[in-house]
């Protein structure tokens, strides 16, 4: 599965040291959060009332811009 169809979770972004996944992005899940509703993060979306993913591909571009930055 390439990153333009893959899906991740926020966990999958931040981390879960219980679950024993390695952060994608080292920032806490509240910081990651704030991003999404400030529009500096991409947007999520919602599966349903209790899953929400944000798509692969735009989390790489959003690490890449701030790699410019």
């Amino acid at each position: 599965m390439d990153a333009n169809t893959r899906w991740v979770r926020v966990k999958d972004l931040v981390g879960d040291r219980k679950a024993g996944i390695p952060a994608i992005i080292p920032i806490s899940r509240a910081h990651w959060l704030q991003l999404v509703k400030d529009g500096k993060a991409p947007a999520p979306v919602k599966l349903s009332e209790r899953c929400t993913v944000w798509k692969m591909s735009d989390v790489l571009e959003f690490i890449a811009s701030k790699g410019r930055a």
